[in-house]
């Protein structure tokens, strides 16, 4: 394997981990963080972030500038432009633009991760688009309304198939061609070629889960938010729905998944659609609260993730 060793930002979406835009847009459920039913996060075409990000924390929120027109005709993204992204989506209020921004973010260096695993000897196919894995999910391409009345919040769908299919691994054909002991190797070695490299802090995928750890609760005792969470759980009420956060909710209909038969997931869907559809509304208030309140603390996080990353939370090889 030569020295050009690959670095991949998939890892980072591990971060979050759980509900997903395409194969890596994925953000957290904790309760500070769990993306509003339908957010629609798609944008810009492709972006290269920068290999280490160490601008020093301000007192102004972090610029979200992005501009295009790099000589291979990508988009180009700020280095803060794309971190405050990642920022919005992975605590759950991200647009359609930073969401593709930050799945960008996941596909920059699959052509490195390409050229590492041809120097291992094995055979690698880069995946889908950013915009192909947007325009393959439901909730970038529908409005929020209309993807609450069809598909709830994404829980039993996909379990009683309604939901479009994801485009296919391309590299599952070969991969299935292998011996066991090659495909152990090659997973081995797209592990390493898809790992952060330690000068790389922005694809630090420890130092995101540790700064995330901290701010979600920092930003939710803010006084507004406590105020909007209120309110939201006042709004739920009057629809006759009673949760204390939107992701004690979700989390709900996740519990009922476990064991449940055919009659038991189509119950599921259409109570998970009756609370998805009174929660449109009542959601997008608090995560435009949410989302103020991460903007103007947003250098808050800046220096809890260079701290991370300063005191040593060691990048983990994914794959």
């Amino acid at each position: 394997m030569t020295t050009r060793t690959a670095r991949s930002y998939a890892a980072a979406m591990v971060i979050a981990g759980t509900i997903g835009i395409g194969s890596a847009c994925s953000s957290s459920v904790s309760d500070a963080g769990t993306p509003a039913t339908g957010a629609h996060d798609a944008a810009p075409s492709t972006t290269s972030p920068p290999s280490s990000l160490q601008t020093t924390a301000s007192s102004s929120p972090l610029p979200t500038t992005v501009s295009s027109g790099d000589p291979d005709g990508a988009a180009v993204t700020s280095g803060d432009a794309a971190f405050l992204a990642m920022l919005y989506w992975l605590m759950g209020v991200g647009n359609e633009q930073e969401s593709v921004i930050s799945l960008t973010v996941g596909n920059a260096r699959e052509a490195d991760v390409a050229l590492c695993m041809g120097d291992a000897g094995f055979q690698y196919q880069t995946g889908p688009t950013p915009e192909d894995q947007a325009r393959f999910d439901p909730r970038q391409t529908m409005p929020a309304d209309e993807y609450a009345a069809s598909y709830g919040f994404g829980i039993a769908a996909p379990e009683l198939r309604l939901t479009p299919a994801l485009p296919a691994d391309p590299n599952m054909d070969y991969i299935s061609s292998l011996s066991q002991g090659q495909s152990d190797a090659y997973y081995q070695t797209h592990r390493v070629c898809s790992s952060p490299a330690p000068d790389d802090p922005f694809r630090n995928s420890n130092a995101w889960n540790a700064a995330l750890e901290q701010f979600r609760g920092a930003a939710d005792a803010d006084e507004s938010v406590v105020s909007a969470y209120a309110t939201w759980r006042g709004c739920m009420a009057t629809a006759g729905f009673d949760h204390d956060t939107p992701n004690s909710m979700r989390m709900s209909f996740y519990a009922r998944l476990s064991g449940v038969d055919r009659a038991g997931l189509e119950q599921l869907h259409i109570d998970e659609v009756a609370a998805a559809t009174a929660n449109v509304s009542c959601e997008a208030a608090l995560n435009a609260t949410r989302r103020e309140v991460i903007t103007a603390r947003s250098n808050e996080f800046r220096g809890l993730f260079d701290a991370a990353v300063t005191r040593g939370v060691a990048p983990e090889a994914q794959g």
